[in-house]
């Protein structure tokens, strides 16, 4: 920039300013995105946070949901010039499952001396699940006797929160719950949800010879006896609370299939299994009639939008989207029956801002509406005739 002169108590001072940086050397919101409650369809309650593993970004949060990442953008993006570059950030509040974000950010053929923000696609954080737990009785109006064997059934859902002063009608409950949850993002456009057998080769168990911690793709195991690429093994397969289905990608065999091999998954692993857990070849059976979700799944939704006549009764189910590799669940549905003392537990639930649950014992039956509390893990709901 020309010299500029300044005059103070008759001395002139003579300066030479620096040029002006192209825009691409100042700071800017590199990328910038509202996020909401997919439940209100606001901004969460609770306070928001931002990572990044990139080099050349610092993590930002405003008032509103709003979220992004800041730098100088040569910084960043040192080749944006001619190629697309990307940046990944996770959206994390508490009550929430996180949301991975990978964003193209378009090439600029005049970079630096031109940008501006991207903007992120919209992101409606999911709920983290809760569990509905209870106990149905009978009252004699001096004592209650505990009802065993009586059905609780949700009947109805709201997905969003129903406004005060209008009557808003429940949607039949076509969701189910997965275990694990789901473990890729699924969009409901191309994703079909099949019935499918899925039977534990039993007395060939294998053993983990290590820890396989959540997000491991690689494990080791005991021996590779009977097993090839493409079969589905049980990993925890005595837990049903635990067990993971999953595709062998590919074998390391040592000199003999007898001997501790490592193994190549196509997804990870989603939760941790401790070493010497069993492990069993899977026999895949023939799936059943397609139907395709409702509605779109993120990595960690345990429910899923379906039709459940479609999928009843079975116990386990397969989920393809004809890009990504298949992945399979047991699955279960939000209908239980009491056990002794009159206590029943449904299965873990998300993604619902209200529901209807009725309790029938074969003789009476109570129809209740109930808004779950996500800020617990369990929601208790006891039922007094």
């Amino acid at each position: 920039m020309p010299h500029q002169n300044y005059i103070d108590n008759g001395i002139t001072y003579t300066i030479a300013p620096d040029d002006e940086p192209a825009i691409g050397r100042r700071t800017w919101a590199l990328v910038e995105g509202a996020v909401t409650d997919e439940l209100t369809t606001l901004a969460p309650l609770v306070p928001l946070s931002v990572d990044s593993p990139d080099l050349g970004v610092t993590p930002r949060v405003a008032d509103g949901g709003i979220v992004g990442l800041a730098g100088i953008p040569v910084d960043a993006f040192s080749q944006l010039k001619t190629t697309n570059c990307f940046v990944d950030l996770t959206i994390s509040a508490s009550g929430f499952i996180p949301v991975s974000l990978h964003q193209s950010i378009a090439s600029i053929g005049n970079f630096p001396d031109a940008f501006d923000t991207t903007p992120l696609p919209p992101v409606a954080l999911h709920r983290a699940p809760i569990t509905i737990t209870g106990q149905v009785a009978v009252s004699s109006g001096v004592t209650s006797t505990p009802s065993v064997g009586a059905t609780v059934t949700v009947i109805g859902i709201w997905r969003t929160v129903p406004a005060a002063n209008v009557v808003v009608p429940p949607v039949p409950p076509d969701f189910v719950s997965l275990m694990p949850a789901i473990y890729i993002a699924r969009a409901n456009t191309v994703t079909q949800v099949r019935p499918q057998p899925l039977t534990q080769i039993v007395g060939a168990n294998k053993q983990l010879l290590l820890d396989a911690q959540a997000g491991d793709t690689i494990v080791k195991l005991s021996d590779c006896v009977g097993l090839a690429i493409n079969d589905v093994i049980a990993i925890d397969a005595d837990d049903p609370y635990r067990t993971e289905f999953l595709t062998i990608k590919a074998l390391f065999p040592a000199s003999t299939t007898n001997q501790p091999a490592r193994i190549q998954l196509t997804i990870p692993v989603q939760a941790t299994h401790r070493f010497n857990v069993p492990v069993r070849k899977v026999t895949v059976g023939a799936a059943g009639a397609p139907t395709p979700l409702t509605d779109d799944a993120i990595v960690g939704d345990v429910c899923a939008f379906v039709s459940v006549a479609a999928l009843q009764p079975a116990t386990t189910v397969s989920i393809d989207d004809g890009v990504n590799p298949i992945e399979y669940h047991a699955v279960s549905y939000f209908k239980t029956t009491t056990v002794a003392g009159g206590f029943y537990r449904l299965p873990p639930l998300s993604r619902v801002a209200q529901l209807n649950l009725q309790a029938n014992n074969g003789t009476l039956s109570l129809p209740i509406t109930f808004v779950p509390d996500y800020a617990g893990e369990e929601n208790k709901v006891d039922v007094m005739y």
